[in-house]
């Protein structure tokens, strides 16, 4: 999904000479389509860029993403005032005109904002460790099995994902009651549907 920018705050302070900032927006002013981050990588390396090497460590991958992405929200300020928009995607970045609608309101929300900080910090490139990237992708990963196990719940109980606790609890309730085994029901059924409600009321909302 693209991240539409058409407010800027970008404290100065946190800015700093990304070395293939220049590169980059070379390659974004000639592509006619979209390009992914990966593509992106690959054409700089096929002008001369380096990169940190992302076969050492998983620091190394964290690394040359985390100057590509300071890169790209650098040129995304600059180009504002020229009245272009760069949008910014895992999948999706290219350079456009901005349009009248874009010169509204700010279109980010919290997490868009603090993902926009977080990468216009150059301490979070040259600071991060072996550790604390560890870290970091631990909780990424249990972020993610959280949601993927939310979802499976919310399957089965046949709930879509905007729901309220006294929407699953009635929703509990009226499925347990029709599967249990005293009255008949399926022993299995009867244990998922108990899993499923234990499992939504551990998940964040």
């Amino acid at each position: 999904m693209w991240a539409l920018y058409s407010v800027y705050v970008f404290p100065e302070q946190v800015i700093s000479l990304n070395p293939i900032k220049a590169a980059v927006l070379a390659i974004l002013k000639i592509q006619n389509e979209a390009i992914s981050e990966y593509q992106l990588m690959q054409l700089l390396e096929a002008d001369g860029v380096e990169l940190p090497d992302a076969r050492a460590s998983e620091l190394g991958l964290f690394r040359r993403h985390f100057m590509v992405m300071n890169a790209l929200y650098q040129i995304q300020r600059d180009v504002f005032d020229d009245g272009y928009h760069l949008l910014i995607g895992a999948l999706e970045i290219r350079l456009k005109p901005r349009s009248v609608e874009a010169c509204g309101q700010a279109l980010l929300n919290e997490g868009e904002l603090k993902l926009q900080a977080y990468y216009l910090d150059w301490d979070n490139l040259s600071q991060t460790s072996e550790q604390e990237l560890a870290d970091m992708l631990a909780q990424f990963w249990t972020r993610y099995y959280s949601l993927d196990k939310k979802q499976a719940a919310l399957d089965t109980l046949g709930l879509a994902g905007d729901v309220s606790a006294a929407e699953i609890r009635d929703c509990y309730r009226r499925l347990a009651a029709q599967h249990h085994p005293d009255r008949g029901g399926d022993p299995l059924a009867f244990i998922d549907i108990r899993q499923a409600y234990e499992v939504l009321n551990q998940c964040p909302g």
